[in-house]
């Protein structure tokens, strides 16, 4: 499941500042980077070394977290097909994904694109307490909930 956050002051319209992403590093698990194509006949991304087309899922479902915050939650993941060309004349942007992760056994990673955009992913079908709970631990670090 991926939670995208919805109506939170500053996410995804500014950077995040070198302090608010250093304070998640004792966090930090891994990092992908990616490079993504957005073309007439599709989107696709190299990752590892291997191309996919992507079909996105655009099933989103409106989850309201509190007073102040929601989510768009997407509980079936995009559809990755795995090519083995990509034409020559396409553009692309380079992403960079840092995952972090509270503990090494949590069930809620938090994902940053380039250091300006946030989303979190769950294994997990529903939003638990303690998915709440590390959701809630996340934004307080980045100063993004009160």
């Amino acid at each position: 499941m991926l939670i995208y956050p919805n109506n939170i002051t500053n996410i995804n319209k500014t950077p995040l500042t070198t302090n608010n992403a250093n304070i998640l590093e004792e966090y930090f698990q891994s990092k992908h980077d990616i490079l993504h194509f957005d073309t007439e006949e599709g989107i696709f991304e190299i990752v590892s070394n291997k191309i996919y087309k992507i079909t996105e899922n655009s099933d989103l479902e409106h989850y309201p977290f509190s007073n102040e915050i929601s989510f768009m939650i997407q509980n079936q993941d995009n559809i990755r097909k795995e090519l083995y060309y990509i034409p020559l004349h396409y553009t692309y942007v380079k992403k960079e994904l840092k995952k972090y992760k509270l503990h090494p056994t949590s069930l809620l990673t938090i994902v940053l694109v380039n250091n300006s955009e946030i989303y979190f992913e769950t294994a997990e079908g529903e939003i638990t307490e303690s998915i709440k709970e590390d959701m809630i631990t996340f934004l307080s670090l980045l100063k993004l909930y009160k």
